[in-house]
């Protein structure tokens, strides 16, 4: 992957477009479920956060975030694997979140 600058903004900003536009070439649904698996894993969950900056701030630094990608990707096909959409949404909206501060 070719991001002009490398920070784990470029890097998600790419990431969320290659999601666009794999859903909207395909069936797929599978990445719509990704912003709540996120939320999920950190336990972390506000309507104005992205993704990405869940994961940011799980970290120190942007190296350490774009380092983290490829295992919560390894770790977010496999519980899709065994589920679907619509089990994780609903897990998101029974998931019991610690409060932003």
């Amino acid at each position: 992957m070719y991001v002009e600058e490398i920070s784990f903004k470029s890097v998600a900003t790419h990431l969320e477009g290659y999601f666009v536009g794999l859903m909207s070439l395909t069936d797929t649904k599978m990445f719509s479920s990704w912003r709540y698996w996120v939320a999920m894993k950190y336990g972390i969950w506000d309507c104005a956060w992205s993704w990405s900056r869940t994961i940011r701030s799980s970290v120190d630094t942007d190296d350490e975030a774009i380092a983290m990608l490829p295992i919560l990707f390894k770790e977010f096909i496999e519980k899709y694997r065994t589920s679907s959409d619509l089990k994780i949404e609903e897990e998101h909206m029974s998931f019991n979140y610690r409060k932003n501060t």
